[in-house]
């Protein structure tokens, strides 16, 4: 029964290893880590530059369009002031296991996205905050075609290969507002929630179904029998 000593979800596989090169978000949370790798590079990409010439204009701490990366939750941390900025979040805040068929379930989880600028003056805060709205757009739009030639010479993020999911789409809300930090600091903001879905991989002792071969036979009131008196057959054809 080797075959049920490993099973694996989404893009992760059980058990882990005891060791790794990769860390272990990328070994236990694959998704969360390549949607980190992903949105931080067309981010950088489509309003790194910009952001950084109208910060050192302005005179703000902005030296890169994403300065960290988290799967944390960032808010509660921000007391702390564990983080450097423009701060990047992809995190985990709820699931749902269901079943896509009798063998095969689903997880279907909610992300939440933060983008957050360090604390501004109301002056810096006027030049820098309409990248806001670009932020949730650029990431709308590269989670909709799934990939984008700045990132790994175009590679599909979503595919098996990398984050391994079955869905991912953004709800039509967002929010733009300032987290409260240490010290009555405000950090400008964008926060949305990102919804995917992950898929158990199929019990390993199933056969694909092909087709079916069925007869029937006609019994007689008389105790005689028309053999095959209904026959049919269907071939399943997967493209």
């Amino acid at each position: 029964m080797s075959e049920f000593s490993s099973f694996k979800y989404g893009g992760t596989v059980y058990p882990l290893p005891t060791s790794s090169p990769n860390s272990l978000l990328r070994d236990a949370d694959p998704a969360v880590y390549w949607l980190l790798e992903y949105f931080s590079a067309i981010l950088t990409t489509h309003l790194g530059a910009r952001l950084v010439a109208e910060a050192i204009a302005a005179g703000a701490p902005v030296a890169e369009a994403v300065a960290y990366k988290t799967p944390l939750d960032p808010l509660p941390w921000l007391l702390e002031e564990h983080f450097t900025f423009p701060l990047l979040a992809v995190y985990r805040m709820s699931n749902a296991i269901t079943r896509k068929s009798t063998n095969w379930s689903q997880d279907t989880c909610k992300l939440g996205v933060a983008y957050v600028l360090p604390p501004l003056t109301p002056g810096q805060a006027e030049v820098l905050m309409p990248v806001l709205t670009s932020v949730s757009r650029i990431l709308a739009s590269r989670i909709e075609q799934g990939f984008d030639p700045s990132f790994l010479n175009g590679a599909r993020v979503l595919s098996a290969a990398y984050a391994n999911l079955d869905t991912a789409s953004f709800p039509a809300d967002g929010s733009f507002g300032v987290f409260q930090g240490m010290g009555n600091l405000e950090f400008p903001s964008w926060t949305g929630t990102l919804t995917i879905t992950e898929r158990q991989m199929p019990a390993p002792e199933l056969v694909a179904l092909t087709g079916t071969d069925n007869q029937i036979d006609l019994n007689n009131s008389d105790d005689t029998s028309v053999v095959n008196f209904v026959a049919f057959k269907s071939d399943i054809v997967v493209p």
